[in-house]
């Protein structure tokens, strides 16, 4: 989902695995540090600041709970965990475009005023990009 602003937007990550009654929404909030990754922290499909979210991506059938695995994973894996900074990143649409590289089946294609989806770290500044249907390459955004 995206929660919509003038010049930028702000994604976050909901799911339910079958039988279960809750969704568990993943997202990052930047005056939340130290640790910036946030679980529950708002309602899954909630207004941003007044803006109506959109859904990016909805997946549903026997195959999403391997994708659902996969995404604990990339949530557990995020290189930033413990830093925020609004522009160039590492921040909330950061933290999506890494999901999105490490579950390509999410086929997530983070929309253009995403801005923080191109940050890299300086250590791995060439690869897939969060969409996974092209490369990337990035200095810091």
């Amino acid at each position: 989902m995206v929660g919509a602003a003038i010049f930028a937007v702000h994604p976050w990550s909901i799911y339910k695995r079958q039988g279960e009654t809750a969704y568990t929404r993943y997202d990052v909030v930047g005056w939340r540090a130290s640790q910036v990754v946030q679980r529950n922290y708002a309602l899954p499909d909630g207004l941003w600041y007044g803006s109506t979210p959109d859904l990016l991506v909805d997946h549903r059938g026997d195959a999403v709970e391997s994708m659902i695995d996969e995404v604990e994973a990339a949530v557990a894996s995020y290189p930033f965990a413990d830093h925020y900074l609004s522009y160039p990143g590492p921040n909330s649409n950061t933290f999506l475009a890494h999901i999105g590289r490490q579950v390509p089946a999410l086929k997530l294609d983070l929309p253009a005023n995403a801005v923080g989806k191109d940050y890299r770290a300086l250590s791995d500044p060439v690869g897939r990009s969060a969409s996974g249907s092209g490369l990337q390459m990035s200095l810091l955004g």
